[in-house]
This record gives structure tokens, C-alpha cells and sequence, in this order.
């Protein structure tokens, strides 16, 4: 399954990979682990520990990365994403957005608050029609709002607060999110 060479890691024919419990301070190992793999339709990274990861994948759809150790840097390239899940309780935000915005389906599940995005960079998410927030303490309404703006063809939105999470910038905005009004069919 996997090609002889460590300097050229590959793995053929696998389109579901699950790596698990990985420790790698190579950045350019697991590079080329993702690059090798040329029809990678699933990619699952789960409590593992990098200093920096780097994925760009054409046939990437699915992407879940779940309790890691905070990156250095992380640069998610992946233009046929539609579903990407992410459980994080340190997450550089805006390095994962740059690189998602055709996703469908995007599920933030956060232990902590998110490191801070500007609204103005944030990207347009065209084609995102379910959003689920998981928050277990303070997810900033702002954030929320800022995500909403840049969502116009939202059909779904779930959100779960741990019950002492702050709700106290809590107000109805001035200027509700065009999905709210056009789009939005199930809000929980």
C-alpha cells in the first residue's frame, strides 16, 4: 500500500484515509503522503500532533480533523471540499477558511474561543447550505453574524452552547444576515 521511499511517502488507490494518534514534526512528509494519494475523496486526522499540516487535494470532499495539538501554520487547499467538520480547541480560523469556501456542509465544534477573523477577509461561502456551531464557551455573537453575512445560500443552521457559555453581546443585529430572511428553512 505504501511506496518503499519514506522520502516520497504514497499511498495508491486509497480514497478513505484515517490517520490517528500521529506525531510528525516533518511538514513535508505528510505533504507528500496527501499529494501521493491521487484519489483522496476522505481525509479524517484525529488527535494527532503536527507543527504545521499542509493539504491540497483536487478530489478532496471530506475532511475531519479533531483534537490536535496547536499547528504553527495550517494551509487547507481543497476546492471540491463539501463537507469539512472541525473539533478544535485551538484552531487558526482564517487559515482554514481560505482554503474551504466551496464547502456544503461545515460543522465547528469549539472548546474555545476561536482565534479572532476579521469579517472583512472572510470569505463568501456560495455554496454552504449546513452550518452547525458547537460552542462550550464564549463563540462571540460578532462571529457568528460575520459567518451568516458571507453564507447567502444557508438552508440550515444548528447551534449548541454549553450552558454557561456568555451570551451577554447578545443582541438582535441591526442588519439581520440575507440568509436569515431568503434561504434559512431549519434553525435549531
Amino acid at each position: 500500500m505504501f511506496s518503499r521511499s519514506l522520502s516520497s511517502p504514497k499511498i495508491r488507490g486509497c480514497s478513505i484515509v484515517a490517520i490517528v494518534g500521529v506525531t510528525c514534526f516533518n511538514k513535508d512528509f505528510f505533504k507528500k503522503l496527501v499529494a501521493g494519494c491521487h484519489v483522496l475523496q476522505e481525509l479524517s486526522i484525529v488527535s494527532c500532533d503536527f507543527h504545521s499540516l499542509e493539504i491540497h487535494s483536487l478530489t478532496l470532499s471530506r475532511f475531519i480533523i479533531s483534537k490536535f495539538a496547536p499547528m504553527d501554520s495550517f494551509i487547507l487547499e481543497a476546492p471540491n471540499l463539501t463537507e469539512l467538520y472541525l473539533r478544535s480547541e485551538d484552531l487558526l480560523i482564517a487559515e482554514v477558511f481560505r482554503g474551504v469556501s466551496k464547502t456544503n456542509t461545515l460543522h465547528l465544534d469549539y472548546h474555545d474561543k476561536p482565534s479572532e477573523l476579521d469579517c472583512e477577509n472572510m470569505p463568501w461561502f456560495h455554496h454552504l447550505a449546513h452550518l452547525q456551531f458547537v460552542a462550550y464557551s464564549e463563540l462571540k455573537l460578532g462571529f457568528i453574524l460575520c459567518m451568516l453575512h458571507h453564507c447567502p445560500s444557508l438552508q440550515n443552521l444548528i447551534l449548541h452552547f454549553d450552558k454557561d457559555a456568555d451570551k451577554r453581546d447578545w443582541m438582535l443585529p441591526s442588519c439581520p444576515p440575507r440568509c436569515l430572511l431568503s434561504s434559512l428553512k431549519v434553525f435549531e
